[in-house]
């Protein structure tokens, strides 16, 4: 009992320093609640993401959502390039026949100094690649023309765009008339020694990620692809999982969200 006593003491000081710790860590975790901003200010795109609740990143406090008609996105100021960007797609939304208005454009809610521009591109053997593609867009012009706003662009490799990642789009549409509505993710995938591009220094991701995410069977798949060129065959062997495309990117697609997603290996 003597010796029980004294380890009691011993470990006294150590448990309440713990304690302590741990209680401070807890409130700070309940009050550092993330600042969202979403522009145009008139705009909410809650209904565009699952459960109202949008990816953020960790360690950030704060973020600046641009809401469009049919996407909505988080841009990097530093890198000019979308950190991700968000759809709800419907069957009744897009049709394969709408044509395309290749009308690229700075973003309104951007200031010039903070936004890649056309030039950048000119010249650095990249396409101007489209996250929220502008044939998910329909016949509503006012969607298309924001679908090619550059801040929905990211420098991609001409074949992966025009390849792979094109096939992928037109799945990823084609899910969409069978089991919609989906949700579909897409974005940027850096590493160190990434190039950039353009006197705006626009970076260059080695990788793009895609996330497919159907509710009327709670499934989803996500895939990382090089951003390279890439046969569309090769498709399959680059389907992974979202712990993975969270740890690259370091963006927490569901916070909070209580649906439960399976994860498949296989395309729907």
């Amino acid at each position: 009992m003597l010796f029980l006593g004294q380890l009691m003491k011993k470990l006294f000081v150590p448990i309440c320093f713990v304690a302590i710790i741990l209680s401070i860590y807890s409130l700070r975790s309940n009050s550092d609640q993330i600042q969202t901003t979403q522009l145009p200010s008139n705009s909410n795109c809650s209904n565009l993401v699952v459960e109202g609740k949008f990816p953020i990143l960790r360690g950030k406090t704060s973020q600046t959502l641009l809401c469009r008609s049919r996407y909505v996105t988080e841009y990097s100021t530093e890198r000019k390039t979308p950190i991700w960007v968000y759809q709800k797609l419907e069957r009744s939304v897009f049709s394969e026949n709408e044509k395309r208005v290749n009308a690229f454009a700075r973003d309104p809610d951007i200031d010039d100094i903070q936004e890649a521009s056309l030039k950048d591109y000119e010249g650095s053997g990249f396409d101007r690649g489209h996250m929220a593609s502008a044939a998910n867009m329909g016949d509503d012009n006012k969607a298309m023309l924001e679908s090619f706003y550059l801040t929905n662009m990211i420098p991609q490799n001409s074949n992966n765009n025009r390849g792979i990642w094109k096939a992928l789009e037109y799945k990823e549409r084609e899910v969409a008339g069978s089991f919609g509505p989906i949700y579909v993710i897409d974005g940027p995938v850096y590493a160190a020694g990434f190039k950039k591009i353009g006197t705006n220094n626009v970076a260059v991701p080695q990788q793009l990620f895609k996330i497919l995410i159907r509710p009327d069977n709670h499934t989803m798949i996500s895939f990382i692809i090089p951003n390279d060129k890439i046969q569309r065959y090769q498709l399959p062997r680059y389907i992974t999982t979202l712990d993975n495309i969270q740890k690259q990117t370091g963006i927490i697609f569901f916070p909070d969200v209580s649906e439960k997603f399976t994860e498949s290996k296989t395309m729907w």
